[in-house]
């Protein structure tokens, strides 16, 4: 819902799905989106035969921990050159990722990498960002443009 109304004008047909009611209430608001699905994104995936040229989760990755499986989902429904675009809230923990007090998840640049390099997808871009404040700071984050190879 996030990236929508920035996506609109490259993209044709707009497929939103989330998990929660109100999150698509909200988007459908915004009538830019051909088709809203209340459904988890993995069994979305699962269920679904279509691809698509593009898929975004901006955040979304927050909410999972272990992001292998998300990756083999998008990789196995992107269009050949089709664009993955998500952010990710950053660790330099030295693990993968981390639960944090927030109760949401950051992973590591390198994570990312790793599960690019093995669904076959190049980055295209990695910009260092702040996608949300946190006691009125901003938080140490990512936003990711991936292309399948």
């Amino acid at each position: 819902g996030l990236l929508a109304p920035y996506l609109k004008p490259y993209y044709h047909k707009l497929i939103g799905v989330d998990l929660s009611r109100k999150m698509l209430v909200n988007a459908e608001k915004t009538e830019l989106y051909a088709q809203l699905i209340c459904d988890d994104i993995q069994h979305f995936f699962q269920e679904t035969n279509e691809t698509f040229d593009a898929i975004t989760a901006a955040e979304v990755f927050e909410y999972f921990g272990d992001l292998g499986p998300l990756f083999s989902d998008v990789a196995k429904h992107l269009k050949p050159q089709g664009l993955f675009i998500f952010s990710i809230e950053l660790t330099d923990t030295g693990r993968d990722f981390i639960l944090q007090d927030t109760a949401r998840f950051a992973h590591t640049s390198g994570y990312v990498r790793d599960l690019a390099q093995k669904n076959k997808l190049t980055i295209v871009n990695e910009i260092p960002s702040a996608t949300r404040l946190q006691n009125n700071q901003p938080l140490a984050s990512c936003l990711f443009v991936l292309e399948k190879t």
